[in-house]
């Protein structure tokens, strides 16, 4: 699923952060009051020692909530461990490699933001 927003902001920053948790809690949820699952939610499924190859967006930045499963994040010159719940900020023209080093499949969801804002 692809949620797309304006970049450049603190509250631009904060809507990524809030979407993502009221699509986590609608997930698991399914009908609880006040929450509204965004479109029509399709997280993307990575299987067990597969990932995402090397790549980066021109103009967009993106951010992937992990729901679940355990990732392995090259992110520029970093790398971190991400679990359930995790979420990475990817800027703008950042190198950007995933790959699940767990025993379950990792469930994601990208939130971009508009090209070109």
């Amino acid at each position: 699923m692809r949620i797309h927003l304006r970049r450049g902001s603190v509250m631009n920053t904060l809507a990524v952060i809030l979407i993502a948790v009221c699509f986590c809690r609608a997930q698991s949820a399914k009908s609880a009051p006040g929450l509204v699952p965004i479109g029509s939610p399709k997280p993307e499924e990575i299987p067990p020692g597969a990932g995402i190859s090397k790549h980066k967006h021109l103009g967009q930045d993106e951010s992937l909530l992990i729901q679940t499963g355990t990732a392995h994040v090259w992110l520029s010159d970093q790398e971190r461990d991400l679990h359930a719940g995790g979420l990475v900020f990817i800027p703008s023209s950042t190198w950007i490699r995933l790959k699940n080093i767990g025993a379950e499949s990792i469930s994601l969801v990208g939130i971009f933001s508009a090209p070109g804002f």
